[in-house]
């Protein structure tokens, strides 16, 4: 768990590069909070989709990358959103 303790809602990227290095957290159980919490509040329609096997593809490949001590940056494993308009 991150020195911070806060819920993983409140994370930042070092939170979770912390939590990912320390085995505490890896990226799938991460982005199942997400997908998760996208669920459960769906009726704000604050997604406009979300590919959930490709996420959730994309987080075992990070993983991975974590397993083997070779992850891509310290993003790697933190989720994004992006806004379009």
């Amino acid at each position: 768990m991150p020195q911070s303790n806060r819920e993983h809602y409140y994370w930042e990227v070092t939170d979770y590069a912390e939590a990912y290095r320390a085995g505490t957290v890896t990226p799938s159980q991460a982005m199942e909070r997400v997908l998760a919490g996208a669920k459960r509040l769906q009726h704000l329609k604050a997604f406009m989709s979300i590919d959930e096997d490709d996420v959730r593809a994309q987080a075992a490949a990070s993983d991975a990358r974590f397993a083997a001590g070779q992850p891509l940056s310290v993003f790697d494993g933190v989720r994004q959103c992006m806004r379009v308009r």
